[in-house]
């Protein structure tokens, strides 16, 4: 809980995050944290993301013909967040087309003028 100092449960709010039924975590945790406890669920898992994030890096990312400046993970958005030097609309598709919608939100440092 870091330096807060806050000890007590009724202190602060648990968030945890999903990808199966959040009812089922919520019923399982519950008994165990005692506190105030907020279950949400989300598409991806973080071990997905990483995944992701690691092909984009490598050789998905040369496949695509991107040159990744840098990339990661936003747990929030549950999405990899790619930097690229540019990114022509043919790649975004492709990006989309092979981890799905909103997987990977890719910005480009550079775009052309043609």
């Amino acid at each position: 809980m870091g330096d807060n100092g806050a000890e007590d449960p009724e202190e602060f709010v648990l968030n945890l995050a999903f990808t199966g039924d959040p009812g089922r975590h919520q019923a399982q945790l519950l008994p165990r944290w005692g506190g105030r406890l907020c279950v949400t669920r989300q598409q991806r898992s973080y071990r997905e993301l990483l995944g992701i994030q690691r092909q984009l890096q490598g050789s998905a990312g040369k496949e695509l013909g991107l040159r990744v400046l840098g990339s990661s993970i936003d747990e929030y958005a549950n999405a990899v967040d790619l930097q690229v030097v540019v990114l022509e609309e043919r790649a975004r598709a492709a990006l989309k087309a092979r981890y799905g919608p909103g997987a990977v939100q890719a910005t480009a440092a550079l775009t052309p003028l043609v």
